[in-house]
């Protein structure tokens, strides 16, 4: 049985394996400060497999592999694993208990709580190879996805490489409209619900003026886009003649094709 020391070795060594092998000659002759000894080694670019395989890291990147174990550093024994680069989850959602689908599991857990869980799920992301995660959006108006992933930038948590969109910028009573009460008991209109262009251009700049990227918008009622309302066309139409104004910050700017890139 693996030892949680292992496991958390294990971890580490997926983590360290997501990033590409350096192939400079200048990286490549840095000097080792640990060795991960790999049962079996895949290379997902070509299929292949090598069979105990040791992979030389400094610090956090991998600076080469080598056929034996390199004299007097450090080793990570994984040689009854198989050693992969590390997973990307492209459509996830971190906030809140994965286990309470409800409808309404959103409006009984405060913002706070929300993101205590999404620490818990994001290091079980972690212990389970995934190095990467992209948050495709939440209801919650505290932002705790965009707490979470600065956090884990800053080094404060253990968690998944991130990027996350902000709220889900919806048509009232679209697939991000989170209120679901009975309509003599509507909750206050939030500033993700969008009816026009102009209210998603708006939606759009309160989500990056919290540093969201991507930008989530649901012009829609069902998951399948089937009952369109807002026209993606139109909207983008839109957006592109209001200019480059609304103070975007440094992961909004690029081209238009990839600010467009989270849109649904």
């Amino acid at each position: 049985m693996r030892t949680p020391k292992l496991r958390r070795h294990f971890a580490r060594a997926l983590m360290l394996v997501f990033f590409a092998v350096a192939s400079s000659a200048q990286q490549d002759s840095a000097k080792a400060t640990a060795v991960i000894h790999a049962g079996r080694l895949i290379d997902v670019r070509t299929g292949r497999v090598t069979v105990n395989a040791y992979i030389r890291i400094a610090k956090d990147r991998i600076v080469g592999l080598a056929d034996s174990a390199p004299a007097d550093i450090p080793t990570i024994d994984l040689s009854e694993d198989t050693v992969v680069p590390g997973l990307i989850d492209c459509h996830a959602h971190v906030l809140g208990n994965p286990k309470d689908q409800s409808s309404a599991s959103g409006l009984r857990m405060s913002s706070a709580q929300k993101a205590i869980w999404g620490v818990h799920n994001l290091q079980t992301w972690l212990d389970h190879g995934f190095t990467a995660l992209r948050d495709a959006g939440e209801n919650d108006l505290g932002y705790g996805q965009l707490a979470l992933r600065n956090s884990i930038e800053k080094g404060l948590i253990r968690g998944p490489r991130m990027v996350s969109a902000g709220n889900f910028v919806s048509v009232n009573g679209g697939h991000g409209d989170a209120d679901v009460l009975a309509p003599d008991q509507p909750l206050p209109r939030r500033p993700n619900i969008a009816d026009t262009v102009d209210a998603v251009i708006s939606a759009v700049r309160r989500d990056i003026k919290f540093d969201s990227y991507p930008i989530r918008v649901m012009g829609h009622r069902r998951c399948d886009g089937s009952d369109q309302r807002l026209s993606r066309r139109g909207v983008e139409r839109r957006a592109d003649g209001q200019g480059g104004g609304g103070g975007a910050s440094s992961r909004q700017k690029g081209d238009g094709a990839r600010r467009r890139s989270g849109r649904d």
